[in-house]
């Protein structure tokens, strides 16, 4: 089943429109939409090794463009 991006609640499958709805707060969503939203939300959400790696590599291209003297 899957989670309302909205409100945390459980979004159940309308076949009369097509849509997820969820059952909490009302919102729905075709799967196309249901899709790209938890794929932006992942996005989001770096662990903590990918964040170390994002900064070395931020830094490392930092030094690199330095002026050397």
């Amino acid at each position: 089943m899957p989670i309302c991006p909205e409100c945390g609640g459980e979004m159940k499958w309308d076949r009369n429109r097509f849509m997820y709805v969820c059952k909490t707060c009302g919102l729905s969503l075709k799967r196309e939409e249901l899709d790209r939203i938890r794929n932006e939300q992942r996005k989001n959400y770096l662990t903590e090794e990918e964040e170390r790696k994002r900064r070395r590599k931020e830094y490392l291209e930092w030094w690199l463009s330095k002026e050397k003297k």
